[in-house]
């Protein structure tokens, strides 16, 4: 026996085992092999450190063979502590395939190996196992609160045996590799909390089957670095915690998974009784991902066959017309309720293509337990999709193949082995349920609207007196069709006496998605920066400021923090400079000129984490009279360039999109006021403004593929409102303070959003004929005979506005 254990006054109690050590003859085999950690012929090796760093290395191209940690013939390896255990080529260990593509097989570099043996037979791999070779592993979390990490694959072989399990709740392991177990060894691995998995697991469950023309671990896809024949299966269990997710990187057949409750009726269910339209269930629940890519690992999954299932999870797939190409999930034994979240959308045309009756995602055995709620939740497309979901025998249906594959391949397990699998016995239909023929249903009952798969209440009538939003968004959602010749599952499947395929067979419920929502802020967003309004107080402060002279230089510096209620914030920043001329008529003066401005805002969604950029590019031509009498006129023509982008990730999936589109706005305005002031010099001046825009139109493709067309935009926006202060001209440097106020309407501002994508059309008109209003405080300080400087601070109220502010400050020389 050996003990390694980290001293306690070396640096944070850690074990460091980096090798390149050559075992000779390790495990009978004549390769050579690199490993940190080897044991052999019944010895014992107790790790034990808050750290434990384990490490091989080989040349590049080199024919050794890594195993870094491995227990071999009735030898134990027990570690304790935060792991880092690696292959120093894991990811280099390449297949490249017929039509030159690169895939990642199963490495011929193992992170962890448990027995193993050459020559072995069939009879000695039937025989019982008296004392396994086994590998050890109860994890912590590494000091800074990261996960432990394993890279490599991990094999249990001929009497071999690997646990790896979490020392306590919050700890968790992110495993990049493999998961193979066969010739009777036996693996169970416990991601803990929030552990990732990426990799297949096999557990060659069908080897040496006899009824099968051949079993897949002969496929070379499939064949791992076992040192003999596999003759026998082995059993892979995997545990995973709350926030645990597998990203399957190729077809996998696993012995068992378990995992917890995590949904309840409460979750699904009103109090009406009526299936709710979203799921919070927050990031908790287990996810197994068949969609995950992967550079360098086997992309081609399309299946994943388990003997048992304990527990609820999110399964993230993808359904295709092309049934030889869609995902499928073959489970023996069920007992949980499972969330088939579909990354694209499936329409009705694809459900029947074919003549197919319904679209199958899985077949699950008899006596099993087992609830889906089918839909696009949260996966990038617009819509939050529900499909219906119904049942039809296994046995004899002429549909499996097609499902199943002709024959065994990368993608599909193939009909034999699917044949064979759930051959076994069954529960005596005396105690199994009647279901209920969706032939022989209540219309009411076989179109019923819900969110998940089941539902005995229809949904309720519309009231036709209710009041229709203002803002009305309409959705062209694929159309339902009755699931004839189906059973529509209403409730859970209990202890049914066959193997049951489910499938999807009609839409039957669509709500707005996070992202369809955050396209419709990010098109809100800017049409508030495209038609926002400016004034001549804002611009200029104190015009009359100017001074004696005929040429004017100015420069300004505007901030805005605009909050739209359920939308949307927008901080912005916009930097302007002017240049203008004077000249003198006899009621006045005009002062004419142009300017230039750039604008940089940040965006934050409040429907999604992340945030979009706006940015706005523009030039500024404009004419202001400046009455002897108090009077002004000020006319403006803006043209200006917009371009936003968004990043942003949604909540339950943390699926990415983005996203990005430019226009342009032209637009005119013209503001009137008159300034009355007293002997004191107390004035007051009633304002009004008319500004016209027009805002062009926009199309652009989200990272999810959504076509998003933004219709063109015609605004046109009203001000009222008054001045009210006093100028303090008797001094070194006159000042100017005022209290404003304003009421805006915008009459006409039609904005259209269409968004399509294979979740269904999203249509949104918003109206924007809003009133609103500003109150500000303002001051100028004419710094000296040529010069002067303002500022002004304003809040906006109304029209959704939720702590809007406006800032400016500017300063003019005039030479």
């Amino acid at each position: 026996m050996i003990d390694l254990k980290g001293l306690d006054d070396s640096p944070a109690s850690q074990n460091y085992i980096y090798s390149t050590a050559v075992i000779d003859n390790a495990g009978g085999l004549t390769e050579t092999v690199h490993s940190a950690l080897y044991a052999a012929s019944g010895a014992v090796i107790n790790l034990d450190a808050d750290m434990n760093h384990l490490y091989t290395w080989a040349d590049s191209g080199s024919s050794v063979l890594e195993r870094v940690v491995w227990a071999y013939d009735t030898a134990d390896i027990n570690i304790s502590g935060a792991v880092s255990i690696a292959t120093d080529y894991y990811f280099e260990s390449f297949d490249t395939g017929d039509d030159g593509t690169v895939e990642k097989a199963n490495s011929k570099d193992l992170a962890i190996v448990a027995g193993t043996a050459t020559a072995l037979s069939k009879e000695q791999v039937a025989a019982d196992v008296e004392d396994r070779s086994e590998v050890n592993i109860t994890y912590k979390n590494q000091a800074d609160g990261s996960h432990s990490v394993i890279s490599g694959d991990i094999l249990s072989a001929y009497t071999g045996q690997v646990e790896i399990r979490s020392a306590d709740e919050e700890a968790g392991i992110d495993i990049t590799g493999n998961l193979l177990a066969g010739n009777n060894g036996i693996m169970t691995v416990d991601l803990g909390a929030g552990g990732t998995l990426t990799g297949r697991i096999d557990d060659y469950g069908d080897a040496g089957a006899e009824d099968l023309d051949g079993s897949h671990e002969a496929l070379t896809f499939f064949n791992a670095q076992f040192s003999s024949e596999i003759y026998q299966g082995g059993e892979v269990n995997l545990i995973m915690g709350a926030g645990s997710r597998w990203d399957v990187t190729g077809q996998s057949w696993v012995t068992s998974i378990k995992t917890g409750e995590y949904i309840s009726d409460t979750d699904l269910y009103d109090d009406d009784g009526l299936l709710i339209s979203s799921l919070e269930i927050g990031n908790t629940i287990p996810v197994i991902d068949l969609t995950a890519v992967h550079e360098v690992l086997n992309t081609k999954s399309h299946a994943l066959t388990i003997y048992n299932f304990d527990g609820d999870a999110m399964f993230n797939m993808t359904l295709d017309r092309d049934r030889s190409v869609s995902d499928m999930l073959y489970i023996k034994q069920a007992d949980g309720t499972y969330l088939i979240n579909l990354t694209t959308g499936v329409s009705v045309e694809d459900m029947y293509a074919g003549d197919f009756n319904g679209l199958r995602f899985a077949t699950v055995g008899a006596g099993s337990n087992a609830t889906f709620v089918v839909g696009t939740y949260q996966n990038g497309g617009v819509f939050n999709n529900t499909y219906t979901v119904a049942t039809d025998s296994y046995d004899g249906n002429a549909e499996n193949e097609a499902y199943n594959g002709s024959e065994t391949s990368a993608e599909k397990p193939g009909n034999d082995l699917v044949d064979s699998f759930f051959a076994a016995e069954t529960e005596s239909a005396a105690d199994a349920p009647e279901t209920q023929n969706a032939s022989e249903s209540t219309p009411e009952a076989a179109n019923a609207s819900f969110i998940a798969p089941m539902m005995l209440t229809a949904a309720p009538a519309a009231d036709p007196a209710a009041e229709e939003p203002e803002n009305k968004v309409q959705t062209t959602a694929l159309a339902t069709r009755s699931a004839d010749n189906n059973t529509v599952i209403r409730n859970s499947v209990e202890s049914s006496d066959e193997t049951l395929n489910f499938k999807v067979v009609s839409l039957e419920y669509s709500e707005v998605a996070d992202a369809g929502k955050t396209l419709i802020d990010m098109s809100r967003a800017n049409y508030a920066a495209a038609v926002y309004l400016d004034t001549l107080n804002k611009r200029l402060g104190e015009a009359r400021f100017v001074g004696d002279q005929d040429g004017g230089l100015w420069v300004r510096l505007r901030h805005d923090n605009i909050g739209k209620e359920h939308s949307f914030r927008n901080h912005s920043t916009m930097f302007e400079l002017g240049i203008d001329r004077r000249d003198k008529v006899d009621s006045g003066e005009f002062h004419t000129g142009f300017a230039l401005d750039y604008m940089n805002g940040d965006i934050d969604y409040h429907n999604a984490h992340g945030d979009g950029d706006l940015e706005r590019c523009g030039i500024w031509l404009y004419t202001t009279w400046l009455a002897d009498d108090g009077q002004y006129l000020d006319l403006m023509f803006k043209y200006a360039h917009l371009r936003n982008d968004f990043d942003v990730r949604l909540d339950g999936t943390g699926v990415m999109l983005d996203g990005d589109y430019s226009n342009d706005v032209f637009s005119l305005s013209a503001e009137y006021g008159w300034k009355f002031a007293n002997a004191q010099n107390l004035f007051i001046e009633p304002q009004v403004q008319l500004q016209y825009a027009y805002v062009t139109s926009a199309d652009y493709t989200t990272s999810h593929g959504t076509d998003v067309d933004l219709d063109a935009i015609n605004s046109l926006i009203g001000r009222a409102g008054f001045r009210a202060g006093k100028d303090f001209l008797d001094q070194d440097h006159p000042v100017s303070l005022y209290l404003r106020a304003d009421v805006l309407h915008e009459f006409l501002g039609d904005q259209d959003i269409t968004a399509k994508d294979d979740t269904g059309v999203l249509d949104v008109t918003y109206e924007n004929d809003d009133t609103w209003y500003s109150i500000g405080l303002g001051v100028s300080v004419q710094s000296s005979e040529n010069s002067y400087f303002f500022l002004e601070g304003e809040q906006l109220f109304g029209a959704d506005h939720d702590s809007s502010y406006i800032f400016t400050g500017g300063f003019k020389y005039s030479f």
